[in-house]
């Protein structure tokens, strides 16, 4: 699986996406290069795999405002498939592949939880947690998937 799939820069309220210790965060400050991310389609779903570690964002469980991983490169990793959709569809369509450049929201797999920032941490410089959230309106759950290749 890992050769196939859409090659992806992903920024969180401008961001970058990044795997840190094995965790998930949105970094501001990025050195180059930028983080990108191979989205792979899955059964109508999809999994995001570091390209330059080759680990997979996972959730390591589904308890409001945990943290995402990125800590495993075994593609079976459970919680590692997400629903994507254009942010401006109808988020009871089915899931989307990724294959254009456009803000789409991520929801884990088998869930409720949407992927996203804690709008408490908006305005810091610091990392920001990628965290699971059941309630759209307490997250700013929109992702930019850049396409790259």
């Amino acid at each position: 699986m890992a050769g196939n799939g859409t090659i992806a820069e992903i920024t969180a309220t401008g961001g970058h996406v990044k795997g840190i210790d094995e965790r998930a965060f949105a970094i501001l400050v990025s050195e180059p290069p930028l983080p990108r991310w191979r989205v792979i389609p899955v059964d109508g779903r999809i999994q995001l795999q570091e390209v330059d570690t080759g680990r997979f964002l996972t959730a390591p469980h589904t308890d409001d405002w945990a943290q995402a991983a990125v800590n495993s490169t075994d593609a079976s990793t459970p919680n590692s498939r997400w629903i994507a959709h254009r942010a401006d569809d109808d988020p009871g369509r089915e899931s989307v592949e990724i294959t254009e450049t456009g803000f789409y929201t991520l929801k884990l797999a088998g869930s409720d939880r949407y992927l996203s920032l804690l709008l408490a941490e908006h305005r810091s410089l610091l990392p920001k947690r990628l965290v699971l959230g059941p309630n759209l309106h307490a997250l700013q759950p929109r992702l930019l998937f850049e396409v790259v290749s």
